[in-house]
């Protein structure tokens, strides 16, 4: 069984044939690919996995070239002896339902590349809508989380990083995708949640938010 201890950490990829009205790119599909192979840079610069945190795709099927594309770069972080890891996110499922992943773009990175190992009593990586392991000391899940109180918008849906740790009584430290920012919360008991963010901006509304990844070393 793989333990993951050092790794480089991404979420909220959100690929897309179709260029976002808010984007300029003369190539939008070369600006993906550079993002991605920035990734890849810093799995094989670290010398450990890259992971993903769901929602690779912006939609649960997109083009065949831009599956290709990804294939590509992910071929290339193999070949230089690294390995990625994955769950699905909302975006990736059709109707939201894991059982649907073989019907979904992100079903064919699936059948190649392997899920975040999901370990009982070690750690713990469903699907978006899977049930958490939650005697895992280790948690990759994708879902609205926010960091604190102050950063939830007024009615917005989802919880907290300290909500989302007293419903994981073992967990001592999560790794969540969704929210498009990037933030590590430590709770008073030390215990931690890191967000890494998105990977490229797709609107206005993220013109000042910088995408980041993590590098995560365990040890």
């Amino acid at each position: 069984m793989t333990t993951l201890r050092k790794f480089i950490l991404s979420a909220d990829w959100h690929l897309v044939q179709t260029c976002p009205v808010a984007r300029l790119d003369p190539s939008w599909l070369e600006t993906q690919r550079q993002a991605i192979r920035f990734l890849v840079s810093q799995a094989v610069k670290h010398s450990c996995p890259l992971v993903a945190v769901g929602d690779l795709f912006d939609h649960p099927k997109v083009g065949t070239e831009v599956v290709n594309m990804v294939l590509e770069e992910l071929n290339t972080l193999r070949s230089q002896g690294q390995e990625f890891y994955l769950i699905a996110g909302n975006h990736d499922l059709e109707g939201n339902l894991a059982t649907n992943a073989p019907k979904c773009s992100v079903g064919t990175l699936l059948n190649i590349f392997p899920r975040i190992p999901n370990i009982p009593g070690v750690q713990s990586a469903p699907h978006f809508g899977e049930d958490i392991d939650p005697d895992a000391p280790i948690v990759f899940t994708h879902q609205l989380v926010f960091k604190d109180e102050s950063t939830r918008p007024p009615m917005a849906k989802g919880r907290t990083a300290q909500e989302l740790l007293d419903s994981l009584p073992s967990a001592q430290l999560v790794f969540v995708g969704d929210l498009h920012h990037s933030w590590v919360y430590k709770a008073p008991d030390g215990r931690h949640v890191v967000s890494p963010g998105n990977m490229i901006a797709h609107n206005a509304s993220m013109i000042e938010v910088e995408a980041l990844c993590a590098l995560i070393d365990l040890d």
